[in-house]
């Protein structure tokens, strides 16, 4: 319906001039009556994204029982959602391979998620969550926190949607900061709230949209129009462009965005919250309006002097030499929300109690965390960088975003942890970690594999970095002043003021947080066993079937497999400890064991291949699709057995690592 609307307003456009007038378009289509009938029940108004109302909100008996005497508490409730636009018409059946949204909670260290909910326009929720805000003020433990104590904290509550499936990786959705504490102005500490959630930021940069025939497509650029007509005084601008073919009218829509703080809507959640006990004095409207605006002013003109500064660093490093310029010298980069961050602001001595144990751990927890590839990131000059809250709830990072929680990581371990900005072999941008060790010894850091590299000046290594052009962390910012930007070439004594030029520790230190960041990592909702048995049982089945197909009999023998579980566990810890002598060691005893296990005279062959999904297809097709694996379930000859064994390995936010080895003996004819 909608996207037959608009091709009969481009076509009348076009029937009275060359040119289609953005503007008539846009208001053709807000004064049609299907959009009308649209905006009107999803109840979206040009107003602005937060509202409140003050309310009296029924808290549940359960929760009631949960509080404490003498403790102050906020208590949030998701009522529900609404104007999902991409999920317009959608019909989702539940099945097992249904997408699903997962709204996260989160307030300082305490951490809630919802179950997960249906893809829909407006899906339905309600979930309550009860915050201790007794914690964020620990010197407060035996006295209730008043209305005066409440208004100095400053940690707000932030909603983090994030769409997940079986198949594909988790996707961040939106990231949603609620301002609770107007509750402190309200007689009965109470009030809903009716929060817009917008699109993860696509930073200047025309998004195209090739738009056809189908339902999900229209409903798309509905979502334009709507985000359009909400935000036409803030020059956002909508471009269509038709195309004429022989049998039918393509639109082709471009959303420009000239600021990075405009982002497409993408739904509204409905929130109750609460103070329990309520506060027995309010603070008045005008004096909350005041503290909120002081408090802006003062970190808006913490960041204005900090800018300014950078400026004339900036001027001083250009002017030393010209090539210094055409260097890899970041100093400011985009969030997830759209706002302009110095970049040492995304790292934090971060601390995750015992749910890492050492620094390669970290590492390799870091690594399996699904990686946002480049052509899946949103077009512009640069890349969103998560913060660490959000980057660890959002499951699939990009590079950057993984830097920022290794490094992160690696401080709270008391490692001296900087990340490097430079360039590949290739001459593209590439981000990495470094660490300082006794004698200056500097190892480098690879946070998509968990690799680490060991620098020596005037040696080229394996790592494939090209160039450095400058290093920071939650401290300090260094640029690159060596007559040679190489790496193998490069000293990383960033004390040494003649070969790095450092930024004022008094300017960073204002802008940048000092105290060490506490986050509770969540831990498996398993152990992996039912997840390994279910991968071996599958794979056999389609091993089978495969082997039927190809009129060959099989025949699985159940010891083998048990003996290629050492092996198995000995690749998770390589991949932790990045070699040595215990994985030597146990490369003896796998051996041992299968000149004791493969009869004389019979051939052993192994395929080990690891991923972070539980589909068997999935592992299926990259065994069948590689030549050693097709070899082995391909396997011909004389008294041919088949073995397959699965290991999972569990990590913090059921990240799974599950190795599979697929391995054959025979004995050849002829």
């Amino acid at each position: 319906m909608i996207d037959q609307l608009i091709r009969d307003i481009i076509q009348g456009e076009l029937s009275e001039s060359k040119d289609v007038d953005a503007d008539a378009v846009v208001g053709h289509l807000l004064d049609s009556t299907a959009v009308q009938s649209l905006i009107e029940r999803l109840g979206v108004t040009n107003q602005k994204s937060q509202h409140q109302v003050p309310s009296a909100i029924n808290v549940p008996q359960n929760i009631k029982d949960e509080m404490l005497g003498g403790r102050q508490y906020l208590y949030l409730k998701i009522c529900g959602g609404r104007a999902f636009m991409d999920h317009l018409g959608v019909s989702n059946s539940g099945g097992p391979h249904q997408p699903f949204f997962v709204i996260h909670v989160a307030l300082q260290t305490q951490r809630y998620k919802t179950r997960r909910i249906s893809c829909e326009c407006d899906p339905q929720i309600s979930e309550g969550f009860l915050f201790d805000l007794q914690q964020l003020k620990p010197g407060y433990a035996a006295k209730t926190l008043d209305a005066a104590e409440l208004l100095s904290l400053t940690e707000p509550i932030t909603l983090i949607v994030v769409k997940e499936g079986q198949v594909a990786n988790p996707t961040l959705v939106s990231v949603y900061t609620l301002e609770w504490h107007s509750l402190l102005t309200q007689p009965s500490s109470s009030c809903k709230f009716v929060c817009q959630l917008m699109g993860i930021v696509n930073v200047n940069k025309q998004l195209p949209t090739k738009m056809s025939s189908s339902s999900d497509d229209a409903e798309a650029v509905v979502a334009l129009i709507l985000a359009y007509w909400k935000n036409q005084q803030k020059r956002k601008c909508l471009w269509i462009r038709p195309w004429l073919s022989r049998t039918s009218l393509t639109v082709h829509v471009f959303f420009l965005i000239y600021r990075a703080e405009h982002q497409v809507p993408v739904g509204l959640l409905d929130i109750e919250a609460t103070l329990l006990p309520p506060v027995e004095k309010v603070i008045p409207h005008k004096v909350f309006v005041e503290h909120l605006h002081s408090t802006e002013t003062r970190i808006g003109e913490k960041r204005r002097l900090f800018v300014s500064y950078a400026r004339e660093w900036w001027r001083e490093y250009t002017e030393a030499s010209e090539k210094h310029r055409k260097r890899m010298v970041r100093i400011f980069a985009m969030d997830e929300c759209g706002k302009n961050r110095f970049v040492c602001e995304f790292v934090r001595i971060l601390e995750v109690g015992q749910a890492l144990k050492s620094p390669e751990e970290a590492a390799r927890w870091v690594s399996v965390l699904p990686t946002i590839l480049e052509h899946q990131l949103p077009a512009g000059p640069t890349k969103p960088w998560y913060t660490l809250g959000t980057a660890v709830i959002a499951g699939s990072l990009n590079i950057e975003s993984k830097c920022s929680l290794l490094c992160s990581l690696l401080l709270g371990f008391g490692l001296d942890a900087w990340i490097c900005v430079g360039t590949n072999q290739s001459g593209q941008p590439q981000v990495w970690i470094m660490t300082r060790g006794p004698y200056t010894a500097v190892t480098f850091w690879e946070s998509i594999t968990g690799s680490r590299y060991l620098h020596r000046v005037g040696q080229r290594a394996a790592h494939g970095y090209a160039t450095v052009g400058s290093v920071f962390n939650n401290k300090a910012f260094y640029a690159n002043c060596q007559v040679s930007e190489k790496i193998e070439y490069c000293s990383f004594v960033l004390e040494d003021a003649t070969i790095w030029k450092k930024m004022s520790y008094t300017a960073t230190s204002s802008i940048v947080e000092k105290e060490a960041y506490h986050l509770k990592l969540v831990s498996p909702v398993d152990n992996g066993n039912e997840r390994k048995i279910n991968m071996e049982k599958q794979l056999k089945i389609l091993i089978m079937e495969h082997r039927n197909e190809h009129g060959l009999s099989t025949h699985f023998d159940d010891h083998l497999s048990y003996v290629l579980t050492p092996a198995l566990w000995s690749y998770e810890r390589e991949a932790i400890d990045s070699g040595g002598l215990a994985e030597i060691r146990s490369a003896e005893f796998f051996s041992a064991a299968l000149m004791n296990t493969v009869p004389e005279g019979y051939t052993f062959k192994g395929f080990p291949l690891h991923f972070m999904h539980s589909s068997s297809k999935r592992a299926f097709s990259a065994i069948s699709n590689s030549s050693i694996g097709r070899e082995i379930i391909e396997c011909r000859g004389d008294n041919v057995t088949l073995a397959v064994r699965a290991i999972t390995t569990c990590y913090p936010e059921n990240v799974f690592v599950t190795w599979v080895m697929v391995a054959c003996t025979f004995r050849q004819l002829g």
